[in-house]
Formats: C-alpha cells, sequence, structure tokens
C-alpha cells in the first residue's frame, strides 16, 4: 500500500505538485514574443503555467485513480484531484465574466450606483477590462483583471482603496480624524499601482515592479493582502486596536514609506500609521500561493503549506499560542504612551513609562506585524492545507495529513457564540481540531464577524456554526437575539428552489450574511438582508437558504462567484463573452 501511495506521489501531496506528467495531452509551450506588450506576455504566462500544472496533476493522481483502491479512498482522491484542478485555474486561468453589486451605497461601496436590493450591474466610464475575481471589503471592492491588474472603489479612508486620494483639511484643524476625499474620487473604478518589490526580500525574483502581475487580493476591516505571479505579498491599509489606534507592517529598507508623511492623517512612523499604497511584505520566508485576511489579521499559506500569521491579536485569533498577557502589549502601549507624558510624573517614573513605551513598540514589530507559523493541537505531521478563513476575531483552516485519506478542521481565537465549533464558548490561543469535522471531508471554509461555514469536498453538504442573530446560519425558522450553535449544524434547502442534484462550487460570508453558489451557477443567500444584500429585492433578514431568483432562469446569467461585505454583495456573473465596462 505505501509502495503505491508513493508511486501516486501522495508523498508529495500539495497545491502545486512538482511532477512531470507523462499521461496528459501534449501542448506546445507558450513563451512570451519580443512583440507581445505586458498584458499580453502576462495572459501567456500565465496559460503556460496553467496547463504545466494540469499535466503535473495527471501525473500525480492518473496511478492512484488506477490502482486497485477501496471507493472511499478512490472519491477521496478524485476529490482531491477536483479542488486541485479548481485552485489552479482558479489563479492561473480564471473566468472572466460581469460585476454586479446589490446593497447599500451609504460609503460609496457600490460606485457611482444608487443603493439597492437586487443586483445591478456596474458602470463605469473608463476602458473596458475582463474581470476574474471580484472581492468585498467591509465598504469597498476590488476588481482583478485577466492581464493582472487591480482596482478598487468604495470607501477610501485610512489607505482602504491601495491609491492616494486627495483631501481637504481646514488650515486651522489640527486633530486626527477620518478625512476623506471628494466623493467621485471613491465611487470612480481606478487601478492601484506601485507594486514595487525589495531587493532585501528573503526570497528573491529578478523583477523589481510588479504592476499587472496581481493573482489575488484578500481583504480585512480596513487593511489588504495583494499577491503577485511572484508568489510575493504587498499591504496596504491598516490594522486597528480596541483603542482605535492604527498600525502596519514594517516597511522594506529600501522602499520609501511616506505615503501621508504631510497629512494631518500621519501618526508616525511604522509600526503607527497607515499605508495608502502597496508596500512588499519583504520578510516572507519562502513564496506564498495563497493569501487570506479577515477583522485586524493577515495569514497567507506558503507553498511549503505552512500558515503564517500577524495583525492585532485580541483573543488568540493569530492562533500562535500567543499568551493573554502577550495580547495586552497593545493596551499597554497605548496606556504607556498617556502616561509618559503627564507633566505630574517625577523623572524616574517618566523613564520608566518611555522605557516600557519603547518595549512595547519593539513586541509589536517582531511579534504581532511579522509573520509567525501557527500552532497546532494536537500537533500535525507532513499535511496540505485546503483551505483558511479569517473572521472577525477567530480563524478557521481545514488541512489533509499525508497518507491519511480524511480532512481535518482547526480553529483558533474569539469563540463566545461558538463560531469555533468545539462545543463550547471558551477562547483558543492556538488551532485546535473541530472533532465534529471528522469525516466530513471539509475542503472549503468562509467566516463572518461571528459565524462560520463548512463546505465538503463533494459539494454537496454545507454546515454552519457560530452566533444566529439574523439567520446567518440558516438553520432555524425563527430567530432570537444572542441565538448561537457551538457545533456545527447542517443546512437544509427548500425543495422548491433547489435542482435534483444541487452541488455547490462555493461558499463566502458577509458580515452577518451566507452566501453558496451552485456549479449550475445559482446563488443562494440567507443572514442579515436589511440593506439588500441579500438580493432578494426585499430589504428583510433571511432565516433559511433562499435562491436569487433574479438569475434563476437557465436563458440568464449565471454566478461564477459571490463575496459579502458588511452590508452589500458584490458577484461576478457569465452569459457571453462581453466583459463588464467600467
Amino acid at each position: 500500500m505505501e509502495q503505491r501511495k508513493r508511486k501516486a506521489g501522495l508523498e508529495n501531496e500539495g497545491p502545486f505538485p512538482a511532477m512531470r506528467s507523462r499521461s496528459s495531452p501534449k501542448r506546445k509551450a507558450v513563451r512570451p514574443s519580443k512583440d507581445d506588450d505586458d498584458q499580453t506576455s502576462f495572459a501567456r504566462k500565465q496559460m503556460a503555467t496553467f496547463w504545466q500544472l494540469d499535466r503535473q496533476l495527471n501525473q500525480k493522481y492518473g496511478p492512484l485513480i488506477d490502482g486497485k483502491y477501496n471507493q472511499t479512498q478512490l472519491s477521496y482522491a478524485l476529490a482531491l484531484l477536483q479542488r486541485d484542478r479548481r485552485d489552479i485555474k482558479r489563479l492561473f486561468d480564471p473566468e472572466s465574466g460581469t460585476v454586479y453589486l446589490s446593497g447599500s451605497n451609504d460609503s460609496c461601496q457600490l460606485g457611482q450606483m444608487t443603493e439597492c436590493n437586487s443586483l445591478r450591474q456596474l458602470k463605469n466610464s473608463q476602458p473596458t477590462f475582463k474581470v476574474v475575481q471580484v472581492e468585498a471589503a467591509s465598504l469597498a471592492n476590488f476588481l482583478l483583471t485577466s492581464s493582472g491588474q487591480l482596482f478598487s472603489f468604495g470607501c477610501g479612508d485610512l489607505g482602504s482603496l491601495g491609491r492616494p486620494l486627495p483631501v481637504s483639511v481646514d488650515d486651522d484643524e489640527t486633530k486626527l480624524a477620518d478625512i476623506r476625499g471628494p466623493v467621485d474620487d471613491e465611487t470612480k473604478v481606478a487601478e492601484i499601482r506601485g507594486f514595487h518589490r525589495s531587493t532585501q526580500a528573503t526570497v528573491k525574483v529578478s523583477q523589481s515592479l510588479e504592476d499587472g502581475s496581481v493573482i489575488q487580493v484578500a481583504t480585512g476591516n480596513t487593511h489588504r493582502l495583494v499577491l503577485s505571479s511572484s508568489g510575493s505579498v504587498y499591504s496596504f491599509g491598516c490594522y486597528m486596536d480596541g483603542e482605535n489606534q492604527q498600525y502596519r507592517e514594517m516597511p522594506p529598507p529600501d522602499v520609501p514609506d511616506n505615503d501621508n508623511e504631510k497629512s494631518n492623517q500621519y501618526v508616525g512612523p511604522a509600526p503607527f500609521g497607515h499605508r495608502e499604497s502597496p508596500r512588499h511584505l519583504y520578510q516572507m520566508p519562502k513564496k506564498v500561493n495563497r493569501i487570506y485576511a479577515g477583522g485586524n489579521m493577515s495569514a497567507v499559506r506558503l507553498t511549503d503549506n505552512t500558515i503564517m500569521t500577524w495583525g492585532v491579536e485580541s483573543r488568540g485569533e493569530l492562533g500562535q499560542d500567543n499568551s493573554e498577557k502577550d495580547c495586552n502589549v497593545f493596551m499597554k502601549l497605548t496606556e504607556a504612551k498617556k502616561k509618559k507624558d503627564d507633566e505630574d510624573l517625577t523623572e524616574k517614573e517618566r523613564e520608566d513609562f518611555e522605557r516600557q513605551y519603547s518595549t512595547c513598540i519593539d513586541t509589536i514589530k517582531s511579534k504581532f506585524m511579522r509573520p509567525s507559523p501557527v500552532v497546532y493541537d494536537p500537533p500535525i505531521g507532513k499535511h496540505v492545507v485546503l483551505d483558511v478563513a479569517c473572521g472577525g476575531c477567530h480563524m478557521l483552516t481545514t488541512v489533509s495529513e499525508v497518507g491519511n485519506h480524511r480532512s481535518v478542521v482547526y480553529g483558533s481565537g474569539l469563540n463566545q457564540y461558538g463560531q469555533l465549533g468545539l462545543g463550547h464558548e471558551k477562547t483558543v490561543r492556538k488551532l485546535t481540531m473541530l472533532n465534529d469535522s471528522l469525516d466530513r471531508d471539509i475542503s472549503q471554509i468562509a467566516a463572518g464577524a461571528f459565524h462560520s461555514v463548512f463546505l465538503d469536498l463533494t459539494g454537496t453538504r454545507i454546515w454552519t456554526c457560530g452566533r444566529n442573530d439574523y439567520g446567518a446560519l440558516g438553520i432555524k425558522d425563527t430567530n432570537a437575539p444572542g441565538d448561537f450553535e457551538n457545533r456545527m449544524q447542517s443546512v437544509k434547502f427548500d425543495e422548491e428552489d433547489r435542482d435534483e442534484d444541487l452541488i455547490f462550487s462555493s461558499v463566502s460570508a458577509g458580515e452577518h450574511q451566507t452566501y453558496a453558489v451552485s456549479k449550475t451557477g445559482k446563488l443562494y443567500s440567507w443572514g442579515f438582508g436589511d440593506t439588500g444584500a441579500l438580493c432578494h429585492g426585499r430589504d428583510a433578514d433571511e432565516l433559511r437558504p433562499r435562491v436569487v431568483k433574479e438569475f434563476k432562469s437557465e436563458k440568464c446569467r449565471r454566478i461564477l462567484h459571490a463575496c459579502g461585505g458588511s452590508q452589500h454583495v458584490i458577484v461576478l456573473t457569465k452569459k457571453n463573452e462581453r466583459p463588464t465596462e467600467f
């Protein structure tokens, strides 16, 4: 059995296996031409990578599928093959579509549209591009194109759009505040540029400027992560603590970090303040193949399947087993900052507080604003990371140990509403196994502010847990304030709304909403609906999953992807080859 596994390549199991194919059809290598422009060259490189990885998958799984294995092992291998192909296609050969939105527009999150409770197409007077990924933040949106360009629109406070916005400030105004530029600058769909690689990076890449090389974007409350095709990660915006103090990662030593130095929003050098333009996270130990963000935390999956996290930790959401005392450093910093400037202090007392202040800054720089590996409980051996989800103050990951034909979910962080699915409401500071996830083959996960969503490898079963206010769990016909579930609960779908064989391709979560997209392109939504973010044509909560009927007919558009913010949703749809105009 072990010998057959080695022949099948399972001992090297990973998201992008490095094995040459012998069974897949041969295709002529796609190499950039000297006459190609930057966009064409990027697309050619992406397609070459896609076909190379597709051939490797055939080599990896072919022997296993052809071997004499039991039905459970065979089903698991086929499901892993589908998952790997889905991930590779999403990153290197994504399907383009048309952008639609629904929900509140009180912070320009719908661009130049008015608020609505059903899906409406995004339009803007800009050139036409093919959009392949949409991502919603709390009050903003990001569009990724087939040429590797990244665009943003919505609320631009604290650098959260990744591009400087002009500000209007009275001469006598000196106190810090959320200062917004002209509304037109936020509603406009504009490109994010300035992805300058640091020469001091641990992982060396020859390309110094990576504009037009973006393959993924991830969003938290007010911070963003961007992944380039070289495996480099960039960030902008800021993390916020309980006192609304702004923090950012340490900048590369060879890239200026003075975006807003002359603005009255400037609060000092890193790790303080926010960042209006992308900066390279140069301290990554290896290349990154997936990024995640949520709340005030960030996470990445390295090429060796290591998960690294960083950010403002309050309840163990980083999963690094940091003590409560460690996490109180942000509160101690605020206190020391106030006291060291107190005029009534003696010289010795002032020196003590200045020393405490300096120690807190050093801790934040080295421990919280720098990526560090997570800790599993119980510890695991060599494994494959299937997915990661970052919620308001909690994190989930689903992994599969090499040689073990099943996946397991681990969770850490705030658990007061049972959002970790552990059967209790205690805070957990390292990634702890969810016993309910055993033998359920969870492959995709999503996390809202206080709830979690799970999808199995076959796409036929969805579970939820956590806070059920507004019906975000989709499991009950009645709703009571403070209602929650601390164990994974199965979500049922009405017969009149479902296909004969309902199979889902993805799940996602807004702040208090849940979305599921079927393989046939139908969108199901439930949870908080007062702002129209559920797309059902009314401002009302949905306690059970309900199909979005605007796209129910086979002749209408099919949904490729849906992503929810706090009070709106953005979806990518497909009908014909005409791309979104913006």
